[in-house]
């Protein structure tokens, strides 16, 4: 009964979610390419980790740190996961990964020889997830046009771990098969058992606390682990553990959103 109120709040959510995506992913896209990959440059998507990809291994990693940390578990909280990538060959990388995934065309601005974007988005008849590829081109001069190509998988609370693993399989089969070479991120929002979860967190994944932000009801810090893969630049510092609290004055408890290696997406979602 707990899962089906927390998926009825999330459906109730997921119209506005999906406005914000686009709105999102050019506010993240209009900060540069923030994010460096993975640790070294040595381990990409097609690099196993044992019998994992990077992203999996950060993903699984994640997932049990959290689980003792909010109420109702990993299971409880809204997972998202995200995909960025450039090259001269991402508009056609990003045509064989919406027909492998299934999407539907949405707006295409794209004009010959010019700018443009075009955004593929799946159907809201699916019950948990939602899987949006943007693409955008650049034109760059003498380096002759880039790409910009980014894929969002989200999910909304009360997903199966087993189901989060399959989605996100799957759209990085489609990635590989592409010949997209990505940086993969991953992202949760969950409702903390304590206001000292992000503490609690941080002491789990041994992590060093670089950088530290805080309004009124918002505290976000960033941190360094040697437990993870992925790598981001945030300033001078090479990080890839970002963790946030919020206030939510409504229920009286603490929200934890947690990134890798930085948090995409909205605080206030």
């Amino acid at each position: 009964m707990g899962v089906n109120i927390m998926r009825g709040r999330a459906d109730r959510r997921r119209k506005d979610r999906g406005k914000a995506i686009l709105f999102s992913l050019l506010a993240v896209l209009a900060l540069g390419a923030w994010l460096i990959g993975t640790e070294g440059g040595q381990k990409t998507m097609d690099t196993a980790i044992g019998s994992v990809s990077p992203l999996q291994h950060d993903a699984l990693v994640l997932w049990e740190w959290a689980d003792p940390l909010l109420e109702g578990g990993s299971t409880s909280a809204a997972w998202s996961f995200r995909w960025d990538a450039k090259g001269s060959a991402a508009r056609r990388q990003a045509d064989e990964v919406a027909a492998a995934l299934g999407l539907p065309d949405g707006p295409d601005t794209l004009k010959e020889n010019s700018g443009g974007e075009k955004v593929w988005q799946s159907s809201d008849t699916m019950e948990s997830a939602r899987v949006t590829l943007w693409y955008r081109t650049q034109t760059e001069g003498k380096g002759g046009d880039q790409g910009l190509l980014v894929l969002l998988l989200d999910n909304v609370e009360g997903t199966p771990q087993s189901q989060l693993e399959e989605s996100y399989g799957k759209i990085e089969e489609a990635l590989k098969d592409a010949g997209v070479s990505a940086s993969p991120s991953v992202t949760f929002r969950g409702i903390a058992q304590s206001a000292d979860a992000a503490n609690q967190l941080a002491e789990r994944a041994e992590a060093q606390r670089l950088e530290s932000y805080s309004d009124k009801h918002t505290l976000s810090e960033t941190y360094w682990t040697e437990q993870l893969n992925s790598v981001a630049q945030s300033g001078m510092y090479k990080v890839n553990l970002q963790l946030a609290t919020r206030q939510d004055q409504e229920i009286g408890k603490t929200r934890l959103i947690v990134g890798v290696p930085l948090i995409t997406g909205d605080y206030l979602q």
